[in-house]
């Protein structure tokens, strides 16, 4: 028999009742697709009891039909729903609460779980087979430790504690990039978000520090340090391990107490002396800098005066010494020159001649700027009728043009002389050495006073004594 179609305006509200129905009589297939919609379903006409396991699948579920107020706590056990049957486009913003959800579901996350995200709760979060990862209530994290906030609270965001060798590994596969630790004070503009660093750069392989967004100190592939510089390599060679480079003043500071030294040492070893064979060193209790050389004091500069206190003070370059001139503006007070040593001089006479004794025919010298000392005694030998002018011959340095009558000047000696024409009645006479003139090597002996004459070779005889004590001045 033929059924006529019945619509739904033929059918009186509640005429067709589930006890009217037999049971299956009305499966999916008799139901047109979007047939039934929630305004044809009374509140709770449909319980759990009466659909089948795994008969409503996301397919048959439009996005965000399902809202919080549809389910009733607990009705939608896990064992009711497929395997990613809910995604988060089913499920409408803000309709899955913690309350919604069993105790613990919301602080656990399977081992190896991907994407492993947790959030902030009442108590601390915890990973499954990963309880050595903590964030506590406040955000901060420890690895290795469950309570971060028992360091210093300034630097207890990230906490990584170990019980053997402890660290943090930042890496890139990529050789051409850089990796590196920012410490940024804002977002506002590029230095904020990189005020401060440390980076290190793959390619060539360096090591930055930056401070205030700038370059302050890098070390290089060979160690080089620069301070203020981005490649201490171009200074020399033998002093580039660390360079400080300014636009203006640089300098480094060694700070000590009023008791102690600061110092700078020179090794060419770590054993016994070798580890400070040459230094720099101030004494702050005694206001003393000291420069050492051979593991000794050499030179010791005190408030008021410079003392060498081993070796000497050699001026190596000619024209150059010791500047008496406060200013250093001219030569007038420049000490350039000291020497010492000895001389073999000679007597000569007008006529006659007259030796020195081999053991008694040196003089000595002493050479200050321009000014010669000279020293000694000098005993005569093989006398014969000498007479005449008595002249000194063979002086270490040639005399000066005096063209300055100030410069000039004659030195008194003592002589003791025994020859058949010396002053009667004295032995022990005072004679005068006077510089025969520019560029000469010789000097005139003369007699002074009541004995003065110019010519006393006359004087002198075997065994006489001259005792010298004179200076003169030389352009050398």
């Amino acid at each position: 028999m033929a059924l006529t179609q019945i619509s739904t305006a033929g059918v009186k509200d509640d005429a067709v009742t589930a006890g009217k129905i037999p049971a299956n009589a009305v499966g999916s297939v008799e139901i047109a697709a979007n047939a039934v919609g929630s305004s044809e379903l009374a509140d709770n006409a449909v319980d759990t009891a009466a659909i089948a396991d795994d008969a409503v699948t996301a397919a048959k579920i439009a996005d965000g039909t399902v809202t919080a107020t549809q389910m009733a706590d607990n009705s939608s056990p896990t064992r009711t729903i497929q395997n990613s049957a809910v995604t988060t486009i089913k499920i409408a913003d803000g309709n899955v609460t913690a309350a919604k959800l069993a105790s613990g579901v919301q602080t656990t996350i399977n081992n190896n779980a991907d994407n492993r995200v947790i959030t902030g709760s009442g108590t601390a979060n915890t990973l499954n087979g990963e309880s050595n990862v903590v964030i506590d209530s406040s955000g901060n994290c420890g690895i290795g430790t469950t309570s971060p906030t028992s360091y210093d609270s300034s630097v207890d965001n990230l906490v990584v504690q170990g019980s053997g060798n402890t660290g943090i590994t930042v890496a890139t596969t990529n050789t051409g990039s850089n990796t590196a630790i920012v410490f940024a004070d804002g977002t506002g503009d590029a230095d904020s978000k990189f005020r401060g660093a440390v980076q290190y750069l793959h390619n060539g392989d360096v090591l930055r520090l930056l401070t205030a967004s700038a370059e302050r100190m890098r070390i290089d592939s060979s160690g080089r340090v620069g301070i203020g510089t981005n490649d201490p390599s171009q200074f020399h060679s033998s002093a580039d391990d660390l360079v400080i480079q300014q636009n203006g003043h640089a300098g480094i500071t060694i700070d000590s107490t009023s008791s102690h030294n600061s110092s700078v040492f020179f090794a060419d070893g770590a054993t016994g002396g070798e580890a400070y064979a040459g230094y720099i060193q101030y004494s702050h209790s005694n206001n003393e800098l000291r420069l050492g050389a051979a593991t000794n004091d050499r030179v010791q500069i005190r408030q008021n005066e410079v003392e060498i206190v081993d070796g000497d003070l050699i001026i190596g370059t000619a024209g150059h010494g010791i500047q008496f001139d406060v200013n250093g503006s001219g030569n007038d007070q420049l000490l350039d020159d000291y020497e010492e040593g000895t001389f073999d001089p000679t007597l000569s006479c007008t006529s006659g001649s007259i030796d020195f004794h081999s053991s008694y025919n040196t003089a000595a010298y002493t050479k200050i700027g321009n000014v010669v000392y000279c020293t000694g005694q000098l005993i005569t030998t093989n006398v014969s009728s000498p007479s005449g002018n008595l002249d000194l011959v063979g002086l270490p340095f040639a005399g000066a043009n005096l063209s300055d009558l100030g410069e000039r000047s004659y030195s008194i000696c003592l002589c003791y002389f025994n020859g058949s024409g010396k002053p009667s009645g004295k032995n022990h006479i005072q004679f005068v050495v006077r510089m025969d003139g520019q560029g000469a090597t010789q000097c005139r002996l003369e007699g002074i006073g009541a004995y003065e004459d110019g010519s006393i070779a006359d004087w002198v005889g075997n065994g006489t004594d001259f005792w010298f004590n004179f200076w003169y001045k030389t352009d050398a």
